[in-house]
């Protein structure tokens, strides 16, 4: 990994989704210092090479549960944010219980999604390179 970006992988099917993540990102301080990659579906999803998931329940038939089922606890793996329509939403409990580590209510401030990334870039850059 660069030492220079916090590499960012949104799963996120939906265009506009998608775009308005970018925009809340943009509007983060620093922002510059994240590299967004993009993809449309979970099984596609290449986790070795972020830092950080997003990772939206919303995609067709629960491919979040399945993608966040697959990884096993004990491997190393980056932090995986869910990103939901609704926190009411039964998926975002099965979510946590299947290892992510925070979830995210769509319509979040900026500020908000500025916290989590300051957190994990914190936590990132203390870690002893491999």
């Amino acid at each position: 990994m660069s030492q220079s970006a916090l590499h960012v992988l949104l799963v996120e099917d939906d265009p506009w989704a998608a775009a308005a993540f970018k925009k809340a990102l943009a509007a983060v301080e620093a922002s510059a210092g994240f590299e967004v990659v993009l993809t449309p579906d979970a099984a596609l999803a290449r986790m070795d090479d972020a830092d950080i998931v997003f990772l939206s329940l919303d995609l067709p038939g629960c491919g979040a549960l399945r993608l966040l089922k697959r990884l096993s606890p004990g491997e190393e793996r980056p932090p995986v944010i869910a990103l939901s329509s609704d926190r009411s939403d039964p998926r975002v409990a099965a979510a946590v219980d299947a290892g992510a580590a925070e979830t995210l209510q769509r319509g979040f401030r900026p500020g908000q999604l500025a916290g989590i990334l300051t957190t994990i870039a914190r936590y990132w850059r203390v870690l002893p390179s491999s």
